[in-house]
């Protein structure tokens, strides 16, 4: 059944299904796959007979990748949005601390009281 496992991760890598779905995925077709291989071992065929009718009875890997694709298309969106925000949140955030630490640093250096340059000067009228 190496071959039916192959079908498996071929279906689910093709798929781009997000990555908190993928084992739940995989479990689902497991269970369909196990349910057709007791049907047909019911039936009479041997193990090698049961693996060439699961591969020809469900399909081309790439085909049903590309339908869970298409099922999935806006949660991948979504998530795509989400950590597009995030990341927005988190360079504005870095930006607006390094612009307020150059401001700070310059009030600190520049920011001499006027008295103190005054009296340092020692104006005598």
């Amino acid at each position: 059944m190496r071959r039916v496992e192959e079908l498996i991760d071929c279906i689910v890598n093709s798929s781009q299904i997000p990555s908190g779905r993928r084992q739940e995925i995989q479990r689902e077709l497991r269970s369909h796959i196990d349910d057709f291989v007791l049907a047909t071992h019911d039936a009479g065929h041997d193990q090698e007979e049961i693996e060439k009718l699961v591969l020809a009875n469900f399909g081309d890997a790439g085909q049903i990748g590309k339908g869970f694709a298409w099922v999935y298309r806006h949660e991948r969106r979504s998530l795509r949005v989400l950590a597009f925000a995030l990341s927005t949140v988190v360079l504005a955030s870095s930006l607006l601390a390094a612009l307020l630490a150059t401001q700070a640093g310059l009030a600190l250096g520049f920011g001499t009281p006027v008295m103190s340059v005054l009296a340092s000067r020692h104006v005598c009228p």
